[in-house]
This record gives structure tokens, sequence and C-alpha cells, in this order.
């Protein structure tokens, strides 16, 4: 199976939109009297094969042009990408496994892919998308599956124990007595899912146009602050 990283997709991209003058290149009598094909095998070829390597070229790049993006996604440190490596990483998989019916090679693609995110997959990744806007709106925006739904009561948890103890009169006392299960943690848990549930439903002041339209310019963090104050 073919493998590229993101360099070697760009080096292909640019390829392909250099075909033409490639090919002209190779069939001119200059580049045949230069004799840049000693020891190099076929070049000249290898660019004239529009059946063979061209249209190999085009395949490499539909397959991996999702997880390309999640990699570009990922490049960018001044964004907030946890809940986008999941939406982005469920897509890729998607894609890779409709490519499989069509290139032979996707099926293993589609291997790795998976293995990779059994390994990376988190409940911060799942809570992430549950919870950033962009993908309520633009999304399915239906029920969310059982292993998103576990990453998001798991996270609310944790972030509640967290409120709590950091709220309490003596921190130290508090993070040496509470647990998840706590009375004071499991209330503040509630009270989150209360809200969570109001997001989901798109209640409120989350029906303006212009609230949608901020899902998709705003950071997750910055759009739940304003959301909160309206709330």
């Amino acid at each position: 199976m073919p493998c590229t990283n993101h360099s070697q997709y760009r080096q292909l991209q640019r390829a392909l939109r250099l075909k033409e003058d490639l090919q002209q290149i190779v069939v001119s009598r200059e580049y045949r009297q230069k004799c840049f094909n000693d020891g190099l095998g076929d070049v000249d070829e290898i660019i004239l094969d529009n059946a063979g390597f061209w249209c190999e070229v085009i395949r490499i790049l539909k397959v991996t042009i999702p997880i390309v993006k999640l990699l570009r996604l990922c490049d960018n440190q001044s964004k907030e990408v946890m809940g986008k490596v999941y939406h982005h990483m469920f897509n890729s998989a998607e894609h890779l496994k409709a490519m499989g019916t069509t290139v032979v090679w996707a099926s293993k693609a589609s291997e790795f892919h998976a293995d990779r995110w059994e390994y990376l997959h988190g409940r911060m990744h799942a809570a992430g998308y549950a919870l950033d806007p962009e993908f309520l709106y633009n999304g399915d925006g239906g029920a969310l599956d059982q292993a998103t739904m576990e990453g998001v009561m798991e996270v609310i948890e944790r972030l509640s124990l967290r409120s709590v103890i950091q709220s309490a009169t003596d921190p130290d006392l508090a993070a040496a007595a509470l647990t998840l299960e706590s009375e004071q943690v499991q209330e503040h848990a509630a009270k989150c899912m209360l809200q969570f549930s109001s997001f989901r439903a798109m209640e409120g002041p989350l029906t303006k146009p212009f609230v949608m339209r901020n899902a998709q310019s705003m950071t997750p963090s910055a759009w739940w602050i304003i959301w909160h104050t309206l709330a």
C-alpha cells in the first residue's frame, strides 16, 4: 500500500498539477539529448503512463485527503481541536471504508486507521466533540452514541470533583475527603448535565442565527462563556 506523510501528499499534489508540463518535458528533444534516464529507470515511461502512474497518484490523494486535513488541523496550535479530532477521525474512517470498495489497498489503510484511533481515542476526545457547538449545528445534531456519552459523563464528573474541591473553604481537606461519588460532586455534575441537555436541545438563545454562526467562527471555550452568560 502506498504510504504518504503530509509533505509527500503536497509533493503528489504538486506533481499532479504539473502533469502536463512534465509530460511535455520528457518528450522534448532537449530532454532526450540529455539522457536523464541513465541510472534512473524509465522516468519518461512513468510520467507518460496516464492509466498507471497518474491514476494511482489520484487514488492516493483521494484516499488520504481527510487524514491530511486532520493533520493540518492539528498543526494549528492556536485552535482548540480536541473535539474536532474526534469528528475528523470518525469521518476519515468512514471515508476509508467507502474507498475500500474501489481501491484495493484502502482496506489496509482502514485497518491502520482503526488501530491508531483505538490507541488515540480517549474520554476527553468524546467530551470535546459532544460539547463543541460547531458539530451541534453542522453535524448530525442527533443522539450521541454510548461511547461519546460515557466520555461526557466521566469528564463532567471529574471536572465537578475538581470544581467542588477548588471552591471549598479548605481545598486540601476537601481533596482528601471527596470522591466522584460524594453528594456535592454528584449534585454539581447533575447541574452540568442539565446545562448540557439544554445545549443539545438548542433551547433559548441557542436558536438565534448569530449564535449558530458564532459556533463556526469562535473557539468552543469562548462560545460557551457567552452562552453561559446568556443562559
